[in-house]
């Protein structure tokens, strides 16, 4: 049987590194060495080695904290390669990830390549079910570390702090993923994240909109899967769960550019009310009330507080 640690469903095999990583033990470790017949130069290395992996991973988990706090704060990331949020999570753990493949490849059984039966089209077994160090299923050892040198107790504490690293790793990632999740459940918030968004947009694009045109091709639905997605609903409160965290910033951004090219002339509110606040003109016309007076009224209290001006009546 051969085997692979190859991670295809990154949203699945969060739960199955998770699961394997935290079945690990003493007891396994030993079943698993009793199989492997290294040499006490060989778990040495392997220990030195882990130790660096998991001086590595503490370093990308402190990395993932910090992604975790701006993730699911953002309408639109460029963090989605093929906005896939597990993968984007995975991404940050690249280094992590790439040493417990190796750690659980490393206690697997031998491929019998020989055997009849073995086809060449079998699809190999996951690692991290087969690998001695995880299995369900193990003898233990009645001598437990008494009978072994100092350099096997060594290397299971090497990997046991690896995999303490791991799964802290690992369940982080569980979080921003749910949390993540709740958000496009709620689609008052998803309405809050993508008119924030759009305001940031706004104040970026202001007075240089001229230089696109309507018929752009980067407005197009061709060369845009936001454009073409928004095409699709009437406004951008229904939109707004669809596009959270589906589609990078530069196509939300140029989404937003072709809204404001298409708003209505005919229309007595400008392209920026109508976007900030909605087609409905009276309730556009009270916050162009309250902005409007709001320089003045402040300049006449602070008029009234430090006597420099007429009192308010």
């Amino acid at each position: 049987m051969n085997y692979t640690a190859d991670i295809n469903d990154p949203a699945t095999e969060l739960d199955q590194i998770l699961s394997a990583a935290s079945r690990f033990d003493s007891q396994r470790f030993l079943y698993a060495l009793s199989y492997k017949h290294w040499n006490k130069k060989q778990m040495e290395r392997m220990s030195k080695e882990v130790g660096e992996y998991t001086v590595k991973l503490e370093k990308e988990y402190n990395r993932l904290v910090e992604f975790a706090q701006v993730f699911n704060k953002e309408f639109a990331t460029d963090d989605n390669k093929c906005y896939n949020s597990a993968l984007a999570l995975l991404k940050k753990l690249r280094s992590g990830i790439s040493e417990t493949k190796k750690i659980f490849m490393k206690f697997c059984p031998r491929a019998r390549k020989d055997r009849f039966y073995q086809s060449v089209k079998e699809r190999p077994a996951s690692a991290y079910e087969y690998s001695y160090i995880s299995r369900e299923t193990y003898q233990m050892d009645i001598f437990h570390f008494e009978g072994y040198p100092a350099c096997v107790n060594g290397l299971c504490d090497e990997i046991e702090k690896f995999f303490l690293v791991l799964i802290r790793c690992m369940q982080l990632c569980k979080q921003v993923l749910s949390e993540e999740q709740k958000i496009k459940n709620d689609n008052a918030y998803c309405k809050y994240l993508l008119k924030e968004f759009k305001e940031k947009v706004l104040s970026e694009i202001s007075g240089i909109t001229m230089i696109f045109s309507r018929d752009s091709e980067y407005l197009t639905e061709e060369k845009n899967q936001a454009i073409a997605s928004r095409n699709h609903y009437d406004n951008d409160d229904a939109w707004a769960p669809v596009g959270f965290h589906n589609y990078s910033k530069k196509e939300v951004k140029l989404l937003i550019i072709k809204q404001v090219l298409d708003t209505e002339e005919g229309s007595d509110l400008t392209r920026m009310e109508r976007l900030l606040f909605g087609d409905d003109e009276q309730t556009v016309h009270k916050w162009s009330v309250i902005i409007n007076v709001l320089p003045t009224t402040l300049t006449a209290i602070l008029s009234a507080l430090t006597g420099t001006g007429s009192p308010l009546l």
